[in-house]
């Protein structure tokens, strides 16, 4: 039994557990840094489609503005649906935010309902001709406030949603979330 754990076995057992440890400890540190950098990566892909939505929102904007003043040379373009409702851009966001981010879903949820409310405007007037300029403004001012929101709740949740730090961080809500929640709630209690 002496000879088992004698003067040359137990440095070679103990070093041999180390050797473990610095395996596993350092395979570890390699899966972390590729989930991190696979994670950063699709955020960026989110951020640049949020910025593509918003420039997009901008072009929308700009296209029903010359439908209301009786150009709709706009309809005759057989992409016009796509070019209105936005619908690939908003289920590519979709899909980031359901497959990597599921952490923006409620900002998401009111991104979406934003650009709702802005189709239910666009069939209203393509269905009636007509629409009411300011109440259109307005909604489309709003969903511009819900993509600032996305954009910001990124920016400021980075570290957390690409899993750089080893402790968790509490996510924080955008400030235009909260912003519009108090509008919401002053206006539904000044009616």
């Amino acid at each position: 039994m002496e000879e088992l754990f004698g003067p040359k076995v137990l440095p070679a057992i103990i070093s041999a557990f180390v050797a473990i440890a610095l395996f596993f400890l350092s395979q570890w540190f390699l899966s972390r840094r590729n989930l991190i950098e696979q994670r950063t990566q699709k955020l960026e892909e989110l951020y640049l489609a949020v910025n593509d939505l918003s420039n997009k929102h901008a072009v929308r904007f700009e296209m029903i503005r010359n439908i209301t003043n009786g150009d709709s040379s706009i309809l005759e373009d057989p992409e016009h649906a796509h070019k209105l409702y936005l619908l690939d851009i908003n289920k590519q966001i979709l899909m980031y935010v359901r497959l990597y981010f599921p952490e923006l879903q409620e900002t998401h949820v009111e991104l979406f309902h934003g650009n709702r409310e802005i189709t239910e405007k666009i069939y209203f007037l393509l269905e009636h001709g007509q629409i009411d300029q300011e109440e259109f403004i307005a909604t489309f001012i709003s969903f511009g406030d819900h993509l600032r929101a996305i954009e910001d709740e990124i920016i400021n949740n980075k570290k957390r949603l690409v899993g750089e730090n080893i402790l968790p961080l509490r996510h924080k809500r955008s400030s235009h979330n909260k912003s519009s929640q108090q509008d919401a709630s002053g206006a539904g209690a000044s009616a």
